[in-house]
């Protein structure tokens, strides 16, 4: 990973990415921000962040983006789409997922950024909840299918990936 890293993208300035952009800013980062939301955009020029267009917009003056939107189908189009972040990369841009979606969806990201010299980072999604029953639930994910105390997995249900 490139050491010399001091422009950073962040897509989705919602209650993680305002925070993530407004730190790296203030630590000396030169940040470009994006969100469909113009309050999140006006919070984030309030607070000193150059406010990009587009995904593709931040990924083009920037050295490493960070993803932070709520929802598989968002962290797909903010990276792959017509506006996206790999539309406006060059190779060597370093793309991490900080958004928690599911291995599948990381899965058709990393295809489809396959050979273009992106480097993507994931998260660490390490599983699906299938099931639980009697303070035990079933998980399945990274090679591992098995069962696990729900009290390990604070605030996890049914139906959702954990980290």
């Amino acid at each position: 990973m490139n050491s010399n890293i001091r422009r950073v993208g962040v897509v989705g300035l919602g209650k993680m990415g305002f925070p993530m952009a407004r730190y790296l800013r203030k630590a000396g980062f030169e940040v470009s921000a994006c969100d469909v939301s113009a309050a999140a955009r006006a919070q984030a020029e309030h607070a000193g962040i150059k406010v990009a267009a587009s995904p593709k917009a931040a990924a083009a003056a920037t050295d490493f983006v960070i993803v932070v939107v709520g929802f598989d189908a968002e962290a797909e189009t903010v990276v792959l789409g017509a506006d996206g972040i790999a539309a406006g990369a060059r190779p060597g841009l370093i793309v991490g997922i900080a958004s928690t979606v599911a291995p599948r969806t990381m899965t058709k990201i990393a295809a489809k950024l396959e050979g273009s010299g992106i480097v993507l980072l994931e998260s660490g999604v390490m599983a699906s909840i299938k099931t639980c029953s009697n303070d035990w639930c079933r998980i399945q994910g990274s090679g591992f299918d098995g069962w696990i105390e729900q009290g390990k997995l604070w605030g996890a249900y049914p139906g959702e990936d954990v980290e």
